[in-house]
C-alpha cells in the first residue's frame, strides 16, 4: 500500500530542480488501484502546498514532478506527512 512518506521520499531523491521523475513511473510502483487514488491525491495536495511542481513538455506526453519551493518545509514538516498519511489511507 502506498505511504505518502515514499513518494515523497521518491521525488525528493531523484527531483532535483532540472530533473522531472515522470509521474507515470510512481503509478508503475502502486499494487493496487487504490494505491494509485492515494498518491495522486497525495500528488495533489503536494501541489497545493507548492511543495511539488508538474510539467508536461508535450501534449499527451508524460507528466513530470519536481520539487517546488516549499518541498523541504513540506517534507520536514512532520505534520503534513502525518495529514496525507491520515487523509488518504
Amino acid at each position: 500500500f502506498f505511504q505518502a512518506e515514499d513518494g515523497i521520499r521518491d521525488i525528493g531523491v531523484t527531483g532535483v530542480q532540472t530533473c522531472a521523475l515522470p509521474i507515470s513511473e510512481m503509478f508503475e510502483k502502486q499494487r493496487t488501484r487504490t494505491a494509485m487514488i492515494v498518491l495522486f491525491l497525495a500528488i495533489l495536495e503536494m501541489v497545493k502546498n507548492q511543495a511539488v511542481r508538474l510539467m508536461q513538455k508535450e501534449m499527451f506526453g508524460d507528466i513530470g514532478i519536481t520539487r517546488h519551493t516549499g518541498f523541504e518545509e513540506f517534507a520536514a514538516n512532520e505534520e503534513s506527512v502525518a495529514r496525507l498519511e491520515e487523509e488518504y489511507k
